[in-house]
């Protein structure tokens, strides 16, 4: 099944595409970043290189042998950053594209939900500093929808969890 996880930078995406095919007993993941690719012929395909002994050879991709090995989950971050011989590389993606996969949209987690997922992921770090870093990142996130802002940019869940793993 093809799943295409949307919503605003930072809000946990990835994350939680790499926790939901961990779920999954008995699959292996395979993440695939598109938005660093610079051959993607190379990265999705695969290359031919000629070989004295052997002559010409062809070396899949290590995306096309995820997407031959049986139970395996393929994720493919960062789609809409793709390289512009891959799809459109636009931040809309072809409406062909979108069609083969079913859609779950993504916001931004609460102060509670955050400071949930902080103590989860690092239960040895004070709860009272893990809920002030949620506290923090949601006040940016707020200040920055104000019709008059102080601040330029909010911090993302990705910067939250990344405090989290400095302070553990």
């Amino acid at each position: 099944k093809n799943i295409m996880m949307t919503g605003p930078a930072g809000c946990g995406k990835t994350m939680a595409a790499k926790a939901a095919a961990n779920s999954i007993e008995g699959y292996s993941m395979e993440i695939f970043n598109l938005g660093s690719t610079q051959d993607p012929r190379a990265t999705l395909i695969g290359n031919t290189q000629f070989d004295p002994k052997k002559g010409t050879v062809f070396s899949p991709s290590p995306f096309v042998k995820a997407i031959q090995t049986p139970n395996t989950v393929v994720v493919l971050d960062e789609l809409t950053r793709a390289h512009p011989d891959e799809y459109t590389s636009t931040r809309q993606l072809d409406r062909a594209i979108v069609d083969r996969f079913t859609i779950i949209e993504m916001d931004t987690l609460t102060s509670e939900e955050e400071t949930s997922l902080l103590m989860m992921m690092y239960p040895s770090v004070d709860e009272v500093v893990l809920t002030n870093v949620a506290k923090i990142t949601s006040m940016t996130r707020g200040d920055v929808k104000k019709e008059t802002p102080t601040l330029s940019n909010s911090l993302s869940t990705r910067t939250a969890v990344e405090i989290g793993s400095l302070l553990y």
